[in-house]
């Protein structure tokens, strides 16, 4: 059923994407394709590249802000509840990920600022 689901996912994806392609015909790519995502982004203008930027801090934010509720939650409950170390481990990890690489992203991209825009 999994597969499923990612199968119709795939192809509702894809509609939309041709779709948005109809009604904006200098956009590019393919849901099918490894490089959907490079492509897809290397035809948006300026302004729909701000708006992705931004966005994209606004949800690393909120997911930051979010695992330090679950990480406090399976704190308590590992204390209170015995839920063991392993809830609070996951949510740990999920969370350096995601702010590593926000931080080396940052890194990288403040010593080659001619990436940033592509």
């Amino acid at each position: 059923s999994m597969l499923f689901g990612l199968a119709i996912s795939m192809y509702l994806q894809q509609k939309v994407v041709n779709f948005t392609k109809e009604l904006n015909p200098e956009k590019r790519g393919s849901v099918y394709d490894m490089n959907f995502g490079k492509k897809w982004f290397a035809s948006f203008d300026e302004a729909e590249k701000f708006i992705t930027y931004k966005s994209s801090h606004t949800a690393m934010k909120v997911t930051s802000s979010t695992c330090l509720g679950l990480w406090l939650f399976c704190l308590i409950g590992m204390i209170s509840f015995d839920f063991g170390v392993l809830p609070l481990i996951m949510v740990w990890i999920i969370w350096f990920v995601q702010t590593c690489t926000y931080c080396l992203k940052a890194i990288y991209y403040g010593k080659h600022p001619s990436e940033v825009m592509k």
